[in-house]
């Protein structure tokens, strides 16, 4: 059994991750150049709206409660669990009600989005197992044509290296390091999520306003100071201010490098090329644990957990500033437009 749940949880994040290339070559289809940045905040935003409140609609199967108003009542609760494999309140109960809120979630995209320069059919080219990875290897080689690509595509492995360690160890480090007590990643997620529903929007207006490359650079820089400040406060109340505007900037990052790949590359390549951003980001989910693990269980092995997770965190802290490094010699193929003289 164990297995086989390990298989379905292989499929199902694999067909997510699967969407992401298309969902995000949407944009040029959806809006001109000038409103890229402000549509990549809002459906940022939008995320992590959709991530408060999937975690709402959730708990009842949990917990038989609903944060903020308490227990349900027996009725409501006896209608919820009729779903199969909620029966009873356990962390297996969320999963298909998980799976249930995504397929509601995507039906508007399935009744109303179409593809404006979708191929005929007789068109469509032959799908061989060895062509994804065939054009994978295409992708890599053709990035010579575009300047500046394949810089950016390492920058944003390093920065998706720190992002998405951060994500995976912040619970823990609040514990280890803060001394909060367990059950306090509730609040963290609550910290770093709210903020950045408005941090998302904002920044997606001045990347309109200023440029992807100018904008994400100053996202990245501020993630390497706030970083490093959390890596070395010990007072918990500073520790919070900090994570507000981590969370903040937080979805800055997935804000601008959209529409900054998008100023590399043509508008109908941008479906491969988004390819290998997602592909980066999987490759930076492994290799972030095995750094953070190098650094914790074997070089500083014998140290204090407060000091071995306080240099785990800074090595995190290293990456993102070697991706705003990296980010400075990308070209700026979009300089901030000047707004239009208008007379009365």
């Amino acid at each position: 059994m164990l297995l086989l749940a390990l298989a379905a949880f292989v499929v199902a994040n694999y067909a997510h991750q699967a969407a992401l290339p298309f969902y995000n070559a949407m944009l040029p289809e959806l809006v001109p150049a000038r409103e890229r940045g402000r549509l990549s905040g809002l459906g940022t935003a939008m995320g992590y709206v959709g991530s408060i409140v999937g975690v709402l609609l959730i708990t009842p199967f949990f917990n038989n409660s609903f944060p903020g108003l308490g227990a349900l009542s027996d009725a409501t609760m006896a209608v919820l669990r009729r779903i199969p494999y909620a029966g009873q309140p356990d962390r297996i109960a969320t999963f298909v009600p998980t799976a249930l809120l995504t397929l509601a979630a995507s039906i508007p995209l399935f009744l109303f989005c179409r593809d404006h320069l979708a191929l005929p059919r007789a068109q469509w080219p032959k799908l061989w197992v060895t062509r994804p990875f065939r054009e994978i290897f295409d992708a890599l080689r053709d990035t010579r044509q575009h300047p500046g690509l394949l810089r950016f595509l390492i920058t944003t492995y390093f920065y998706q290296d720190a992002i998405g360690t951060t994500i995976s160890f912040m619970a823990i480090y609040t514990v280890a390091v803060m001394g909060f007590a367990k059950g306090a990643e509730v609040t963290l997620f609550l910290i770093l999520t709210i903020p950045s529903i408005f941090g998302a929007a904002l920044i997606g207006w001045l990347s309109d306003r200023f440029g992807p490359k100018r904008t994400m650079l100053g996202v990245l820089l501020v993630w390497t100071a706030t970083g490093l400040a959390i890596t070395l406060v010990h007072s918990q109340p500073w520790f919070w201010a900090l994570g507000a505007v981590l969370g903040f900037i937080f979805g800055g990052v997935r804000t601008t490098e959209r529409p900054l790949l998008l100023t590399l590359v043509p508008d109908v390549e941008a479906g491969r090329y988004f390819g290998l951003l997602v592909l980066s980001a999987r490759a930076a989910a492994i290799a972030g644990p095995l750094v953070w693990a190098l650094v914790v269980e074997i070089i500083f092995h014998d140290r204090p957990a407060t000091f071995s997770y306080r240099v785990a965190m800074g090595s995190l802290t290293l990456f993102m500033a070697i991706a705003a490094w990296l980010l400075m010699k990308v070209p700026d193929q979009r300089a901030p437009s000047a707004r239009p003289v208008t007379s009365t």
